[in-house]
């Protein structure tokens, strides 16, 4: 929309190609300080999307942007696949995995690794399906084709939702026990007891015990934890965000 409504906002080149550098510098330094320094997602994601939509106005009427370079523009054919991948890794790398590396370096890596990926699945999967003659010609294979595809993608979910509660319930249940009698060290300010990529991994007792109200079950559901004889009682009445006060009442 700011593209085709752009035109109506009248910027002179040399003012538009300014604004434009400026925008891009911001953004090329929210990856190096501000998106490291700052809680993501929030209100401070405002800082690039603002800056992306002054590129886009400024766009038809500068002389001159590093985001026409040859080089960019090719990029830009396989942005969506780039823009689907990164999150899935940024997850994996950042969340997941105990890398002993550089934040900066990392975060290179995966911006490298999206590309490729970008490239490859844009090549070899979706360029050969938005081209695919039957597909094209047929909107019954086409409905059909994308009926199984998303049945495919259900039943995956379906599976790693099985195998979750499988395998990784009774590593949490075992995880919970070992660090419920522990006693926290003294820590530095920059320290976490248990380790960070434990306390992801941390979950309320309720979700053991299947003490969890759902959408679909009318039924007021009650637990009682703690020591049920104690003169005080506390009441912790919600759904799963008021759960994460179960652990420190």
């Amino acid at each position: 929309m700011l593209y085709h409504l752009g035109g109506d906002i009248k910027i002179n080149k040399r003012t538009a190609t300014v604004l434009n550098v400026i925008a891009v510098l911001i953004i090329i330094s929210f990856g190096f300080y501000w998106g490291k320094n700052y809680a993501l997602p929030g209100a401070i994601a405002l800082i690039p999307v603002l800056s992306a939509s002054v590129i886009i106005i400024t766009s038809k009427t500068l002389y001159y942007s590093i985001l026409k370079w040859r080089v960019l523009t090719a990029l830009g054919d396989y942005s969506f696949a780039f823009y689907l991948w990164h999150w899935p890794i940024y997850l994996l790398v950042f969340q997941y995995l105990d890398i002993k590396l550089s934040h900066h370096l990392l975060g290179i890596c995966l911006i490298l690794t999206s590309v490729l990926l970008a490239f490859i699945s844009t090549k070899y999967v979706e360029v050969p399906l938005r081209t695919n003659s039957d597909l094209v010609h047929s909107d019954r294979k086409t409905n059909l084709y994308s009926f199984i595809r998303m049945s495919a993608s259900s039943l995956l979910v379906v599976s790693l939702s099985v195998l979750f509660k499988s395998y990784e319930t009774p590593s949490l249940k075992a995880l919970n026990a070992f660090y419920s009698g522990k006693v926290a060290p003294k820590l530095s300010n920059k320290e976490l007891f248990p380790h960070g990529t434990v306390i992801k991994q941390d979950t309320r007792a309720s979700y053991f015990d299947n003490c969890e109200q759902n959408m679909q079950n009318s039924t007021v559901v009650e637990c009682e934890y703690g020591n049920k004889e104690s003169d005080f009682v506390v009441a912790l009445v919600g759904g799963s965000h008021a759960a994460q006060w179960l652990s420190p009442s």
